[in-house]
């Protein structure tokens, strides 16, 4: 679990992919806790932390381990040889809005374009530009959830949505065990720009049109002459 303050907020606060602790072990006999006591305030806004790459010469993904401390022998680190360890993910075909107002499938987004996201400053939360860093594909389970005007979304177990009571993700269960947590029900409400308008098909009408507007302007093919 994270080490977080009595305040609430995380012991470090930088952003980035960096980790701010490192907590004791469950068998240690002392443990460190951070406390906020209000003397040490850094007002200012830190440097986001670095990510450091360590190149591994593995020739398995399986890691064995003898511990008398856990039920297991081996066990895999889904991570390894991956920079970004993202759990989001949605199907290739979901439209994704860019920054110029258009929308471009997600399989189609590439590293530099800007699209549109979402910030939080206060108590509000505000679209915002930003632009795209990285972008992979995966295989694995998906689900489809389908929205009460006929939308489908097609995503990975674990990606989160906002909805009208913060973030869900895609499954979850409401009682005890590693798949407690907020997930999507059918009372949920999703925020957003909503369902996107269908594109005009540019074919020979859609071209044909575009021309005579381009060469009648107000409607009216004709000549004129203006006196100065």
């Amino acid at each position: 679990m994270p080490l977080r303050t009595l305040s609430g907020r995380h012991a470090d606060p930088r952003k980035g992919r960096g980790a701010g602790i490192n907590p004791e072990g469950r068998f240690e006999n002392v443990v460190r806790e951070a406390f906020d006591d209000g003397w040490d305030r850094q007002e200012e806004e830190l440097p986001p932390l670095k990510t450091h790459v360590t190149a591994e010469r593995v020739k398995s993904i399986i890691s064995r381990n003898d511990s008398p401390d856990i039920p297991f022998t081996q066990s895999i680190n889904p991570y390894a040889g991956c920079e970004h360890g993202c759990i989001y993910c949605l199907s290739g075909d979901t439209p994704i809005l860019m920054a110029d107002g258009r929308t471009r499938s997600l399989a189609d987004v590439r590293v530099g374009d800007e699209i549109y996201g979402t910030m939080r400053r206060g108590w509000y939360r505000r679209y915002t530009k930003t632009r795209v860093l990285a972008h992979w594909s995966v295989v694995k389970p998906a689900y489809r959830i389908t929205l009460e005007d006929g939308t489908c979304l097609v995503a990975g177990p674990d990606h989160r949505f906002l909805t009208e009571r913060g973030w869900k993700f895609v499954i979850g269960t409401m009682g005890s065990g590693r798949m407690q947590r907020p997930h999507l029900t059918t009372s949920n409400k999703l925020m957003g720009t909503g369902a996107f308008a269908e594109p005009c098909e540019k074919n020979e009408d859609y071209q044909q049109g575009y021309l005579c507007g381009l060469v009648r302007g107000d409607g009216l093919l004709a000549s004129y002459r203006y006196q100065r």
